[in-house]
């Protein structure tokens, strides 16, 4: 599995936890479901967003390294 599959699988991953999550405060809404939410679901996009990032600099290093072996 390479970077960019990694991350494609990534996505998809956060996609299908943020439907799972919709469908779960759908009846879920006390106060255990909103400091559930803030503590756990709301950071993911942001370390989703710094995750991708750092795996398209290891990217371009494995590409390099694979370069440089050569």
């Amino acid at each position: 599995m390479n970077t960019a599959s990694s991350a494609a699988a990534l996505e998809a991953a956060w996609r299908d936890l943020a439907a799972a999550w919709q469908h779960a405060n759908d009846t879920w809404r006390d106060v255990k479901a909103k400091e559930f939410e803030e503590h756990f679901i709301k950071p993911l996009p942001g370390l989703l967003s710094t995750t991708r990032a750092a795996m398209e600099d290891i990217d371009i290093l494995l590409r390099k390294l694979h370069q440089d072996c050569q």
